[in-house]
């Protein structure tokens, strides 16, 4: 049997494991956000949010 090898890797501090979940829950609205505008609405937001994209660039991702 082998021996067991001690990990490298320490465990996460509570408030690393708090900003992973936070970075979760802001990704997860965005989407939920994102599903319930309408086309137009998600092309203006997305538009705002990213203004050094062309209009022809953003379009095809609504």
């Amino acid at each position: 049997m082998a021996a067991r090898t001690r990990s490298s890797v320490a465990p996460a501090s509570p408030l690393a494991r708090r900003a992973v979940a936070s970075a979760d829950s802001v990704s997860y609205a965005f989407l939920v956000m994102l599903e319930e505008l309408g086309l137009v609405e998600r092309a203006v937001f997305l538009r705002e949010v990213s203004p050094d994209y062309d209009y022809a660039e953003i379009a095809p991702l609504s």
